[in-house]
């Protein structure tokens, strides 16, 4: 088992957002392990909504990108992600359809800065479970802080609060991307209390923002 602790401080603040959510839609804990090179993979999350028909195979992005790092990482650091990234690469050329390891993957690429190979890794994953809500929302993220494409963050951040209304952190990405990326208040209120009327028992947090708007 190799331990991340240290990736995943980094990886927090690479994605410029309170936290980064993984395959089973909690937060990164400090404690997690890794087993490399054959992680499950799978989620244990049940379809909010009834889920497309896939046909398969899906087109796989290209697993023989290259690993170039051109974020500022200590050599350890380089390495250990080459060494993730290798791991996660072997188990999804035997099996494409790990859903959690595209998640990953795109987590270590993003992470090195390869951004390109971060969109390709996380939009497979939208294919695979077009009813989860995290591949958009991470993908919402990399085009808002990234990629500066705001049109794409958007529809992206729209996208993950519709597959999964019942996820109030999502509507508290795109307030937060409303107000203090796009300086939209009208569009930034709204999306409170869309959240809200969505999630009455669980929307607290929304409600605060609201009031405190």
């Amino acid at each position: 088992m190799i331990k991340i602790f240290g990736f995943i401080f980094v990886l927090i603040l690479a994605a410029g957002a309170a936290f980064l959510i993984r395959r089973d839609w909690v937060v990164i804990s400090p404690n997690l392990e890794v087993e490399l090179p054959s992680p499950s993979g799978s989620s244990t999350s049940s379809p909010r909504v009834e889920e497309p028909k896939i046909t398969w195979p899906l087109p796989v992005p290209n697993l023989d990108r290259p690993i170039n790092i051109t974020e500022n990482l200590s050599p350890e650091m380089q390495k250990e992600a080459r060494e993730h990234i290798a791991a996660f690469i072997i188990r999804l050329k035997e099996d494409p359809e790990l859903y959690g390891h595209w998640i990953d993957l795109g987590l270590y690429r993003k992470l090195i800065g390869d951004f390109e190979g971060t969109r390709e890794t996380w939009e497979y994953a939208s294919r695979l479970q077009p009813s989860e809500g995290i591949p958009f929302h991470n993908l919402g993220d990399l085009y808002a802080f990234q990629l500066k494409d705001f049109k794409k963050a958007e529809e992206n951040y729209l996208k993950a609060v519709a597959v999964q209304p019942g996820q109030v952190f999502f509507y508290e990405k795109l307030y937060e991307f409303y107000r203090y990326t796009l300086k939209d208040m009208t569009k930034a209120r709204e999306i409170l209390e869309k959240g809200i009327s969505q999630n009455p028992k669980t929307s607290e947090r929304l409600g605060w923002l609201l009031e405190n708007f």
